[in-house]
């Protein structure tokens, strides 16, 4: 996988929404949000993601083995509690568990992607000089992008399936819809809703997270913005 910093997520991401504006393309956008990623981070996603950048044998049983049997306690006004069999998630501060949850977290990128390339799809990626974008981001930060209305809703039932699969639990709370194309001689706002899996007693429902107005401040690794490139203090 190729080096990729916080400061290559925010410069792609607007730089995607400047040729957007100048160029006057359409661009539909989905930022999610996962509860408790670290903590509750599926192993099988962990191991398929490893297969899925050409990971050995060798490596596969290693990392099995570097996950299975981790133990941990809870401390309680009684004191800590017998040890508890952990059956997913990863040691936070481990280096090993920072790569190891970003292999996991390229599963959803490399799946929208290999989509992508299947015309029966319907996903559409934005062209960013010469390179198709599906998504990007940092970490457990993830955007969906996408040429068309029907392309992020085609994507994004796809991150729902994906999430589904591997017992990710999103918060919808948090998601963030954005976007807009030029009709004519004017921005045409993306408006509605767009559904989203949660996790409801052990079972997946959706949920519908109203579209935000392109001129809505969104906040995305720490840059708040808005479809317009404008930020707090220019608001006025």
């Amino acid at each position: 996988m190729p080096i990729w910093e916080t400061h290559d997520a925010i410069r792609e991401w607007l730089q995607i929404w400047r040729l957007a504006m100048d160029s006057h393309l359409p661009c539909f956008n989905v930022f999610y949000d996962f509860v408790k990623a670290f903590d509750k981070i599926s192993w099988n996603m962990i191991l398929d993601g490893v297969v899925s950048i050409g990971g050995s044998d060798d490596l596969v049983r290693y990392v099995r083995s570097f996950l299975a049997g981790n133990r941990t306690t809870i401390e309680t006004s009684y004191g800590n509690t017998g040890g508890v069999e952990l059956l997913r998630g990863i040691k936070q501060g481990d280096p090993l568990s920072a790569i190891l949850f970003i292999i996991a977290m390229n599963v959803i990128h490399k799946s929208v992607g290999i989509a992508a390339l299947d015309s029966s799809s319907g996903l559409e990626p934005f062209c960013l000089h010469g390179s198709r974008c599906n998504t990007s981001g940092y970490s457990d930060d993830i955007r969906l992008v996408q040429g068309s209305l029907n392309a992020a809703l085609a994507a994004n039932e796809l991150v729902n399936s994906i999430c589904e699969y591997y017992g990710v639990e999103m918060n919808p709370k948090k998601v963030v819809a954005i976007g807009r194309e030029w009709d004519q001689d004017s921005w045409s706002d993306w408006a509605g809703s767009i559904p989203i899996s949660y996790l409801d007693g052990g079972t997946y429902k959706k949920v519908f997270v109203e579209v935000k107005a392109p001129q809505t401040f969104t906040v995305y690794l720490g840059i708040p913005t808005n479809m317009d490139l404008k930020t707090f203090a220019q608001e006025d």
